[in-house]
């Protein structure tokens, strides 16, 4: 091939890329939005799942501890039904 035929073929290269790119601008925007806007959510989901998970850890390791509790003063007391009943009424979400 020869070096004219080479010139030749990237010009017309050229013209029908940039012809492409000016045909489908808004597309090649519209696709460069939607990319940053899926990094925002990725990063938004990494901001707030990630502390939910530790929450949600730390809440059934509390509620594991406070069922253990729970069991210790059933054993050594059985007057104090009223703190059973508080126990099971907060893990329930009911006021107590």
């Amino acid at each position: 091939m020869s070096d004219i035929q080479i010139r030749t073929m990237e010009k017309a290269f050229y013209l029908q890329t940039k012809a492409f790119l000016e045909k489908n601008s808004e597309h090649i925007a519209e696709i460069a939005r939607l990319k940053a806007e899926v990094e925002w959510l990725k990063e938004f989901y990494d901001l707030s799942v990630t502390p939910n998970r530790e929450l949600q850890a730390q809440v059934e390791r509390l509620t594991k501890a406070g069922d253990a509790m729970l069991k210790a003063i059933k054993v050594t007391d059985h007057i104090l039904d009223w703190k059973i009943e508080l126990w099971n009424a907060a893990k329930e979400g009911k006021p107590s």
